[in-house]
């Protein structure tokens, strides 16, 4: 398990059905500043300039504070202005993929094969972010 220190922007993690609308929200998200666990290398996937590997003694301090990190409740829709990017990418279905996409108003070209929707799609992610 990897700690990691949200560099810029926001971070969500994974996403859930509201069972109030039918409708996918994120199930976490993480703000700048925030320290994000991941099994994955958030910092090789997203880049180092948007999350910073703590090292041991860091992640000891952490440990030793015991910050809670309050949920958000699962029934409220994230309605936030700015595009959120998700590890959960590699995860997902092309379907999935494209559905992500057309909710998301990416235009994703001539991209068919699974990892080039992916990279279309994180850049786009990339590129609204640096807006």
């Amino acid at each position: 398990m990897f700690k990691f220190k949200l560099l810029r922007g926001r971070h969500a993690d994974g996403s859930v059905i509201n069972p109030k609308t039918g409708k996918k929200t994120r199930s976490h998200i993480y703000q700048k500043g925030d320290t994000v666990e991941s099994e994955k290398r958030l910092d090789q996937m997203f880049g180092s300039n948007k999350f910073e590997l703590l090292g041991k003694a860091e992640r000891t301090a952490l440990k030793q504070e015991a910050v809670a990190v309050a949920e958000p409740d699962p029934d409220d829709e994230w309605e936030g202005g700015e595009e959120v990017e998700s590890d959960g990418l590699d995860d997902m279905s092309v379907r999935e993929l494209k559905t992500l996409a057309k909710d998301e108003g990416i235009d994703l070209g001539n991209a068919s094969r699974k990892s080039d929707i992916v990279d279309v799609i994180r850049e786009e992610l990339a590129d609204r972010e640096e807006d």
